[in-house]
């Protein structure tokens, strides 16, 4: 939304706010503000947004917000179904007899790519810590150090 001044955001909000107490649909609302439909659910799954909905309107909350359950329930179930879908075409594609070897590669691949353990691709987790070492006593160790060298004392790591 860059370059979308605050008081043209602030305007949208408040006729969105306007649309939903007058029972608009998400969906209807996108289309009569001509916005694009995920910014308007981007917009109502505010929490500011919904608690002033909510007081609003306490029926109207309700609506919206099993509309955004629904909403992202049913992307996530169609995830799913296109996803195995594909996979099903990925499937036939490996087994159908006229396929070139470079796409049954890259299908082979992308295959691989799904399961964890023949990835390509991972992501890696990393855990950093950083410890503190006081400077005094880095600075006993250093003289330490050289005392050691300036007597003459066996070399620690030859004597074993």
């Amino acid at each position: 939304m860059a370059g979308v001044s605050v008081a043209s955001k602030l305007l949208d909000e408040q006729e969105l706010m306007r649309l939903l107490l007058g029972r608009y649909k998400l969906k209807e609302c996108a289309a009569l503000l001509g916005v694009a439909y995920p910014t308007v659910c981007a917009r109502a799954r505010r929490p500011d947004f919904l608690s002033k909905l909510r007081e609003l309107d306490a029926e109207a909350w309700k609506d919206v917000d099993h509309e955004l359950h629904v909403v992202r329930g049913a992307l996530t179930e169609r995830l799913v179904e296109m996803s195995s879908r594909a996979l099903d075409h990925l499937e036939w594609l490996m087994d159908e007899e006229g396929t070139d070897d470079r796409l049954r590669a890259k299908v082979c691949f992308d295959l691989m790519d799904r399961n964890a353990e023949t990835a390509r691709s991972t992501k890696s987790f990393v855990k950093s810590e950083v410890a503190f070492v006081n400077p005094l006593l880095l600075k006993a160790a250093a003289q330490a150090a050289i005392e050691m060298d300036n007597h003459d004392a066996p070399n620690m790591l030859e004597a074993g």
